[in-house]
């Protein structure tokens, strides 16, 4: 599960400059990177299970910021 949401954000991350927010490239991917460094310490603690949830808020969150923009931005 670790490794789908971290490729879940790098294809998030790569998606953000169709809709000119090039700017969030490098957060994404420095989030994605720090769930693989971790992903022993993810998998093994109490607390992973709150990470994973954070993870997966802000991959809907950005799912649906981008969507609403790409769509926006064909209407206009």
């Amino acid at each position: 599960m670790i490794s789908s949401y971290s490729e879940a954000l790098r294809k998030l991350a790569r998606s953000t400059e169709a809709v000119g927010r090039a700017d969030m490239l490098p957060k994404l991917i420095q989030v994605a990177d720090g769930l693989d460094g971790m992903a022993t310490a993810i998998a093994e603690t109490e607390a992973g299970t709150e990470v994973m949830a954070r993870t997966a808020r802000l991959i809907r969150a950005t799912e649906g910021m981008l969507a609403s923009m790409s769509s926006s931005s064909i209407v206009h």
